[in-house]
C-alpha cells in the first residue's frame, strides 16, 4: 500500500513539473505581430533606372538678344530676362530683329527667330505642347523618346509632332511648313498625318490636308509680279508676288499676307516723293532674301509717270497710261 502511494505521489510530481515547463515556453515565445500596413508618406517609391521622368519639365529663357516680350495669359506685356521661367499660357514675342531661345528640360531648345510669337500649352510627363501663333522657330528636341513635343498653329487645327530630332517650322499666318533636319516629325491637319523624314519638307494650309514631303529646295525662290513705280501720282501702292507655301514675307518690316499657294500682296501708302521698297523673305529653313525697289510718288499733274517690272527689277521707259 505505502509502495502504491509512493508511486502515485512521483507521478503526480512529474505531471506538475511537466505542466510548468509547458507554461514557460508558452510564456517565454515571442508573439507574433503582422507588420503594420505601409503609409504612404513613409513609402519611398521604387523607380527604375529607365523610368519616365516626372513632374513638370521646365520651360525658361535660356538667351535672348534685341526686343523680347513676354506675358502670361491676357496680362500686360513685360520685357524678359535670361533665366525666366515660363508657365503654362505664357506667351513669347520676338520683335524686329531679335532672337530667343527657349530651354525645355534639360536637353531640349526652340529657337525663336525674329517677329515670331510662341505660347506654351501644356507640359507634363508625357507631352510638351506649345503654339506658334506666327514667325518661324529652330528646334532641337533632345528628350530620347520619353516625351513627345508638339508644336500647333495659332488654332491648334495643324501641328508637328517630334520624339528626338532637329527641325524648323514657319507660320506665315496661313500655311505651316516644317522642315527636317535630324529624326522624322508628323505634320498633322485635317486628320491625316504625314511623316516629313531627314531631308524633306511639307506644309499644311489650315483646315486642309498636309502635302506630301519633298526634297528641301536648293534655293530661295521670290517673284515679284507687280509692274509698278519707279513714278506715279497715286500714294497707294500694291506689292504683288510669289513665294514658296510657308515662307514668310515682309514689306518694309511688315507681314505680307501670304496664300495657301505662296502668293502674297502688301498695300502701301507712300509719302509723296522718293520711297524704297524693301521685300523681304525667310523660308522655312532660315533662308533669307531681300529686294529693293525705288518708287517717286509725284504731284498730281506732273507728267512722265513710269513703270518698273518688280519681277526683274528693271526700270523700263514706257510712259503709265
Amino acid at each position: 500500500m505505502k509502495r502504491t502511494l509512493a508511486i502515485l505521489g512521483i507521478l503526480v510530481l512529474v505531471m506538475v513539473a511537466l505542466g510548468l515547463w509547458v507554461t514557460r515556453d508558452k510564456t517565454e515565445a515571442p508573439p507574433t505581430v503582422a507588420p503594420p500596413a505601409p503609409s504612404a508618406s513613409t513609402v519611398a517609391p521604387v523607380v527604375s533606372s529607365d523610368a519616365a521622368p516626372t513632374g513638370e519639365p521646365e520651360v525658361r529663357i535660356l538667351r535672348q538678344s534685341g526686343d523680347v516680350r513676354v506675358r502670361t495669359g491676357e496680362g500686360d506685356w513685360e520685357a524678359s530676362a535670361p533665366g525666366q521661367q515660363l508657365p503654362v499660357s505664357a506667351e513669347v514675342e520676338t520683335g524686329i530683329g531679335a532672337r530667343v531661345s527657349l530651354q525645355i528640360g534639360e536637353l531640349s531648345t526652340v529657337d525663336m527667330m525674329d517677329s515670331s510669337r510662341v505660347t506654351v500649352r501644356e507640359l507634363s510627363d508625357s507631352v510638351q505642347r506649345m503654339g506658334l501663333l506666327g514667325g518661324r522657330v529652330s528646334v532641337n528636341y533632345e528628350e530620347k523618346g520619353e516625351r513627345v513635343l508638339m508644336i500647333e498653329n495659332a488654332s491648334g487645327t495643324a501641328s508637328a509632332r517630334v520624339r528626338q530630332g532637329k527641325f524648323s517650322m514657319t507660320n506665315n499666318g496661313t500655311v505651316i511648313a516644317v522642315a527636317t533636319e535630324t529624326g522624322s516629325v508628323d505634320l498633322t491637319s485635317a486628320g491625316k498625318t504625314v511623316a516629313v523624314a531627314s531631308g524633306l519638307q511639307a506644309s499644311a494650309s489650315d483646315g486642309e490636308v498636309p502635302t506630301q514631303p519633298g526634297t528641301i529646295s536648293p534655293q530661295l525662290i521670290l517673284r515679284l509680279s507687280d509692274k509698278a513705280c519707279t513714278r506715279q501720282k497715286g500714294t497707294a501702292v500694291k506689292v504683288r508676288g510669289s513665294v514658296a507655301p510657308g515662307t514668310r514675307v515682309f514689306v518694309n518690316q511688315q507681314p505680307a499676307k501670304v496664300n495657301a499657294t505662296g502668293q502674297f500682296v502688301a498695300d502701301l501708302q507712300l509719302e509723296r516723293g522718293k520711297s524704297n521698297i524693301l521685300i523681304e523673305t525667310e523660308d522655312v529653313v532660315g533662308r533669307r532674301t531681300t529686294r529693293s525697289v525705288s518708287c517717286v510718288i509725284v504731284e498730281p499733274g506732273e507728267p512722265d509717270a513710269r513703270e518698273v517690272d518688280f519681277k526683274w527689277g528693271v526700270t523700263k521707259g514706257k510712259k503709265a497710261s
